[in-house]
């Protein structure tokens, strides 16, 4: 009677922890905060459904050499659930973001203050912070094997050219912890948010190199 419990208790948490990473891995579009306008033509990423982008065609980005990073805003959309988060930290966060990016692609391409023919402006906003229990992923970490409860984040951000003020690309994304990812993010309240100001800075950094 014993083994036949423990093994369906088995069974059960097996299940339940595919469950829980299905659904971890599924992407959906992102909402959107009214920040940048007009979104009708923004388009879904092919490799990252839950990413919305526009880019002005015809832009020769390789005229671009230098960054000017605007301080980012907080500027979240309907039904976020930052609305709980005192302004202070949602503030910290915003600074915290900057300075990620400002640290991941200062090697590759100069951060400037002033404008200039090759300078291209980043203007960035925290659309949505979402926080993680640490004390609940302990638990089914123990139960399950992984944490159950993910944290992560929203942004939208322009790039415009520095002297003009042209808008020559707009992006919309979020990302979402894994509870697959070996690490410790889950087990703290802003680790998986900390890991999305990360990794879209190293996508940035990316981006620019390729382009």
């Amino acid at each position: 009677m014993h083994k036949t419990t423990l093994r369906y208790g088995i069974v059960f948490s097996v299940l339940l922890a595919l469950i829980v990473i299905t659904a971890a891995c599924k992407t959906t579009p992102p909402p959107v905060s009214g920040l940048l306008g007009d979104y009708s033509e923004f388009k879904a990423d092919p490799k990252d459904e839950s990413m919305l982008w526009w880019e002005k065609s015809g832009v020769d980005w390789d005229t671009y050499t230098k960054l000017m990073i605007d301080p980012v805003k907080i500027y979240l959309h309907e039904g976020s659930e930052a609305d709980e988060i005192e302004d202070k930290k949602l503030q910290e966060l915003a600074g915290l973001f900057r300075t990620t990016v400002i640290e991941v692609v200062q090697d590759v391409f100069p951060i400037v203050n002033e404008p200039g023919e090759d300078v291209l402006t980043i203007r960035a906003a925290i659309t949505d912070v979402k926080t993680a229990s640490a004390g609940a992923n302990i638990v089914t970490s123990a139960v399950i094997g992984v944490p159950f409860d993910m944290g992560g984040a929203a942004m939208e951000a322009e790039f415009l050219d520095a002297l003009s003020g042209d808008r020559l690309a707009a992006v919309v994304d979020k990302k979402k912890g894994s509870p697959v990812a070996l690490n410790l993010e889950a087990y703290s309240k802003y680790g998986h948010t900390e890991a999305a100001f990360a990794e879209w800075a190293e996508g940035l950094k990316k981006a620019l190199v390729e382009e």
